[in-house]
């Protein structure tokens, strides 16, 4: 399977998002349940970002050369998490990328970055 996002057709993203956005559905169910308070542009903002975790978990899990069956249920958990699971990508992204960052020779013998 190629791993470039626009080298798949549209069709491929179907069913992680439709996991996605049911998976969002479900949290605004149980979220409305419990306040007993419903908003339709609440519903529908849940819904697009549950869809975009999704997306957004699906690329990453193609990209890790997962199979596509379990990278569509992790869409679908995703999109129950919501702007949760995007917050969670996006610090694992950050912790990776500075790992890599080289230190500065006066960071390493200070690692306060206090200078004398």
């Amino acid at each position: 399977m190629d791993n470039q996002p626009f080298g798949i057709g549209l069709g491929h993203y179907l069913w992680p998002a439709i996991l996605a956005s049911w998976g969002g559905l479900v949290h605004y169910i149980q979220r409305s349940r419990r306040s007993r308070y419903f908003s339709i542009v609440e519903l529908i903002g849940e819904l697009v970002t549950s869809a975009f975790a999704g997306i957004i978990t699906y690329m990453v899990s193609l990209h890790l050369h997962m199979d596509p069956i379990p990278a569509a249920a992790l869409a679908g958990i995703a999109g129950h998490m919501g702007s949760r699971s995007l917050f969670l990508l996006e610090n694992k992204w950050l912790n990776r990328m500075t790992e890599r960052e080289p230190a500065a020779e006066n960071e390493k013998a200070d690692p306060l970055g206090e200078k004398e």
